[in-house]
């Protein structure tokens, strides 16, 4: 009896062991499998996660490249300035072209002279804003601020041009309304049989500047160096020039003078709306 008994108790120890051994294999192979198809999806998931990436990183790549960077908004200020100096530089060169011949510059000293010429033109025409910004009412005190940054880079012109030339230079300063004025009439007169002669259009341009140098307003540093196209056509200046001139001569040059009144007129009105217009936005 007992015999069988320990056979039976060991049959049963050996089926235990041999179903605990194939669970634990199973199990071993369960992990390995496992650990094998991780392997297999975990590349595929960094390629789909970098696939997912690659747009949200080049968006952000383009929303920076619309930002300009510093070098991009240099380039345009150097630009502006370059167009603002050109624009400055033809309207001097015009108004002091026959200066320009007679001083006989060199090439380097044109551009030095016309680069200070340039920067006397808009340091006047700074002053001239600033002294409306203060809405500075004494008109011999901004009469002053403007004619002082007209006169701003004299003693520039004068290294550059010595004392003989920089005497012509003021000289044809002082008289170059007047010239202007000569210049426009005779361009108005073109092609007529009423031309100015040369004795003539010395004469003008001699009685115009005598007749603004009384008038203690008048500084001609200032109205040589802001003029672009017109000149003070008052009455008082066309009784002076009458003397000079044929009727046909006269009646041009009254025209000139309605002509830039009107023009005067017309910016004077486009100023006060765009005041207007800006006073009430604010």
């Amino acid at each position: 009896m007992r015999p069988r008994l320990l056979v039976l108790a060991t049959s049963l120890i050996l089926v235990f062991l041999l179903f605990f051994w194939r669970f634990e294999k199973d199990s071993l192979e369960s992990v390995d499998t496992r650990e094998s198809r991780a392997a297999d999806v975990l590349p595929q998931e960094k390629a789909y996660v970098a696939s997912e990436l690659q747009p949200i990183q080049f968006r952000v790549s383009s929303s920076e490249a619309k930002v300009p960077d510093t070098d991009t908004i240099t380039d345009r200020e150097r630009r502006r300035e370059s167009a603002d100096r050109a624009a400055h530089t033809a309207i001097l060169e015009d108004l002091f072209g026959a200066l320009l011949g007679e001083l006989q510059l060199t090439a380097d000293e044109r551009l030095q002279f016309l680069f200070l010429m340039v920067e006397a033109r808009r340091s006047a025409m700074d002053a001239i804003r600033v002294g409306r910004a203060a809405s500075l009412s004494d008109r011999e005190a901004f009469a002053k601020l403007v004619r002082e940054a007209a006169m701003s880079t004299d003693a520039d012109l004068l290294s550059v041009l010595g004392e003989q030339r920089f005497k012509l230079f003021t000289e044809y300063r002082s008289s170059q309304e007047g010239r202007t004025t000569a210049r426009l009439l005779q361009a108005q007169l073109s092609g007529s049989a009423h031309e100015l002669s040369e004795t003539q259009s010395a004469e003008l341009i001699r009685l115009y500047t005598q007749t603004q140098s009384s008038n203690p307003r008048y500084h001609p540093e200032v109205a040589a160096i802001l003029q672009a196209t017109g000149t003070d056509l008052s009455d008082r200046v066309l009784s002076a020039l009458a003397p000079v001139l044929r009727k046909e001569q006269f009646e041009a040059l009254t025209k000139i003078r309605d002509d830039q009144a009107a023009r005067h007129q017309a910016q004077k009105e486009y100023a006060e709306r765009a005041r207007s217009k800006n006073g009430s936005k604010g």
